[in-house]
């Protein structure tokens, strides 16, 4: 992940980058670790905002899935925080959480 981050940010596929953060979201959902996913969602977001693009349906159905996942193991309080916090990250502080939360 950190190398394909680097090589997307240098070549300007931020949106693979963005749809890479929600797919580790999804897996870290499933690891019952839903605050790091809440967060790399939220950078995902943030990062797809920053550059006006839209995901594919099925990665907004991935994404939508992921959320529910989440919220089904945080309360809306926990969740909005981490989300916030997701916001905030840079990229690389997002792929830098991602791989944490992997090899925790």
């Amino acid at each position: 992940l950190e190398e394909a981050s680097q090589i997307d940010m240098a070549v300007g596929e931020a949106l693979q980058l963005a749809l890479d953060l929600s797919r580790f979201a999804y897996a870290l959902a499933a690891s019952q670790q839903p605050a790091q996913a809440a967060k790399l969602l939220g950078s995902s977001e943030a990062l797809r905002a920053s550059i006006g693009a839209t995901f594919l349906p099925w990665a907004v159905r991935l994404i939508a899935r992921t959320r529910a996942a989440i919220r089904d193991q945080l309360d809306e309080i926990v969740f909005e925080d981490a989300w916030q916090q997701g916001l905030k990250l840079t990229p690389s502080e997002a792929v830098a959480l991602a791989l944490g939360s992997a090899m925790s």
